[in-house]
């Protein structure tokens, strides 16, 4: 019963987030420095990016090295430049600003992005945010780096566990479970969201030709 309430709320949302993502579509159809507000709205080879104005948003050209941004998609990819802090840079080295993206591409190679600053990967009980923050073997558990908990250690995601899903208990603490029937539950809930978000980044982010 439980897996099944599941099943139909998230396929709910789903239906939700898609009929809101399709009423949002528009044709690549703005002209170069026409007002936006998202980067679809432009043609190929521009993007909605901000002028000097607060708060204004133009179709302009794909962005080099010190110019504004709003976001990754601003800046030229072909010089794998990042947007932080609005500014459109290279990865940084040691000490230097990044973003959490869903990767480590605001550092060099060899370092990677904790409390938004380029850092050496941690160790065992060192600091992180996400499990890509620690070195090899551990993941990230309540900001800490951790080794892989077992059927009721702590988690934050069922990344977390071994051999387990991460479940709310009935003291609304998250451990991982192996019980078979809380894991059947959780990945019927897990799938959907996959699908939700990845259908929600193909409809707003849409590949662009450079």
């Amino acid at each position: 019963m439980a897996g099944l309430l599941v099943l139909r709320v998230t396929l709910l949302v789903l239906l939700f987030a898609l009929a809101k993502a399709a009423s949002e579509l528009v044709p690549q159809s703005i002209e170069p420095n026409g007002i936006c507000k998202k980067n679809f709205e432009c043609r190929t080879g521009f993007t909605c990016a901000p002028t000097q104005v607060p708060k204004e948003t133009r179709c302009m050209t794909i962005r080099t090295a010190g110019g504004q941004c709003n976001d990754l998609q601003d800046c030229a990819q072909s010089l794998k430049l990042r947007c932080i802090r609005g500014v459109c840079v290279e990865p940084g080295k040691f000490g230097t600003p990044c973003e959490q993206y869903l990767d480590d591409g605001d550092c060099v190679e060899g370092f990677t992005c904790i409390n938004r600053t380029c850092s050496r990967h941690s160790d065992k009980n060192g600091t992180c945010d996400v499990f890509w923050n620690c070195k090899r073997g551990l993941t990230c558990i309540k900001k800490q780096c951790r080794e892989k908990s077992r059927h009721g250690g702590d988690c934050d995601s069922s990344i977390d566990c071994e051999n387990a899903v991460c479940t709310l208990n009935s003291k609304g603490e998250y451990k991982c479970d192996s019980d078979i029937g809380s894991i059947f539950g959780s990945l019927i809930a897990f799938t959907f969201v996959i699908v939700t978000t990845s259908t929600l980044q193909f409809c707003a982010w849409r590949p662009r030709r450079r």
